[in-house]
């Protein structure tokens, strides 16, 4: 696979991470949706992956940079899957609104398994790893994507603060610890 093949599968990962992301937001923000412990979980594992993503795109594609998702994402996985058994059993309820028939932690749960299988296309792309990817010198699109990752993360860290504070979050959270 040529290395622009691989950076532009590498872009477009980090804008459907984001996008995910900027979803989530958007619940949380504009329908008052709050996160669960779970939730916060899936999202940090969301922000690593696209680390990972971003670390490819500044300092070249390798196998370390690939790994941080990949375990970003079983880290995710366990999240999610725990948090449907948790949801799967008549009775139990669920948390939050389903979106196209599904809750947002299934949803997560298959992004999560997408992005496993990403990862794994991506490691056998021997050319691609091995080909001594020098850092090459930064465009203005590797520039805004970093900035767009970056920024993403920092405003999850001060939304989760804001819920939360400096003590556990929350099981079912209805009203943000900052506002109290």
């Amino acid at each position: 696979m040529p290395i622009s093949i691989a950076r532009f599968l590498n872009f477009l990962f980090i804008f459907v991470v984001g996008g995910i992301l900027i979803s989530s937001l958007v619940i949380q923000l504009f329908l008052g949706e709050l996160p669960c412990p779970l939730c916060m979980l899936q999202r940090l594992a969301f922000v690593c992956m696209l680390i990972g993503a971003v670390l490819n795109l500044n300092f070249g594609m390798r196998t370390s940079h690939y790994g941080i998702i990949l375990i970003s994402a079983l880290f995710g996985m366990a999240g999610s899957v725990r948090q449907i058994l948790l949801h799967i059993v008549p009775g139990t309820g669920n948390y939050g609104a389903p979106i196209w028939g599904y809750h947002m932690y299934t949803w997560a749960g298959i992004a999560f398994f997408c992005s496993l299988v990403f990862s794994a296309i991506m490691l056998l792309q021997e050319r691609t790893i091995t080909l001594g990817m020098i850092v090459q010198q930064r465009d203005k699109a590797t520039r805004y994507i970093t900035i767009f990752a970056i920024t993403l993360s920092l405003t999850l860290v001060v939304l989760t603060f804001a819920e939360c504070g400096l003590g556990q979050c929350p099981d079912n959270p209805t009203r943000y610890w900052l506002f109290e």
